[in-house]
C-alpha cells in the first residue's frame, strides 16, 4: 500500500480528503508526499490528524501544513418564498 493511500484510509468524521497527491523532490533523492484536506473546525482539529500519519515512524518523519483556509457556509431564509 502506498503512502498516499495509507493517508486516504484515515476515515475521521469532518475530515475529506482531496484525492490528488503530489510527490516532491527535497534533495538527495529524499521526497516528501503533499495531500490535500478539508477539515470541518467544530469536528476534528489538525493535531488529530498529524498524531495519526506521525505514529506511523517507519514511513513518516514528519508533518506540515503548508496552508490553512476557513470556508464559511451561509444558509439565507427568505420567507416570502416558502
Amino acid at each position: 500500500i502506498s503512502l498516499a493511500n495509507k493517508v486516504y484510509a484515515l476515515e475521521i468524521d469532518g475530515l475529506i480528503w482531496n484525492k490528488e497527491p503530489k510527490i516532491l523532490e527535497v534533495a538527495y533523492g529524499v521526497q516528501k508526499l503533499q495531500v490535500g484536506c478539508v477539515i470541518e473546525d467544530d469536528k476534528v482539529l489538525t493535531d488529530d490528524i498529524f498524531d495519526k500519519i506521525t505514529a506511523w515512524e517507519d514511513d513518516v518523519q514528519s508533518v506540515d501544513m503548508i496552508s490553512m483556509q476557513k470556508l464559511w457556509f451561509f444558509v439565507l431564509y427568505d420567507s416570502h418564498h416558502f
